[in-house]
């Protein structure tokens, strides 16, 4: 309904967090660069913390859609939670 009102082409308030979205506070600038950090160093965790909304999930699907291909990875099932990731180290292995 308001997409066509305000002339968007898709829907801005879906459900499911989408990175094109993304407010980029400094906040979420730090956490996209030490996730993307760790990543590419093949570190071996990071833990992002945060009250629920505040953009968790969302930073992790941008830093996954900026290094593309490069990380390999894919959605793991857990009896803890409803959905977590797990992905193979960037870079060359050492």
């Amino acid at each position: 309904m308001y997409e066509q009102h305000f002339g968007l082409t898709c829907r801005p308030f879906d459900l499911a967090p989408d990175p094109r979205f993304i407010f980029m506070t400094a906040q979420h600038a730090r956490a996209v660069a030490n996730m993307k950090f760790a990543l590419l160093n093949r570190d071996s965790f990071v833990i992002i913390t945060g009250e629920i909304g505040i953009g968790k999930t969302t930073i992790l699907n941008t830093v996954l859609e900026e290094l593309g291909p490069c990380c390999p990875n894919s959605a793991c099932p857990s009896t803890r939670r409803k959905k977590s990731y797990c992905w193979t180290p960037c870079g060359p292995s050492s």
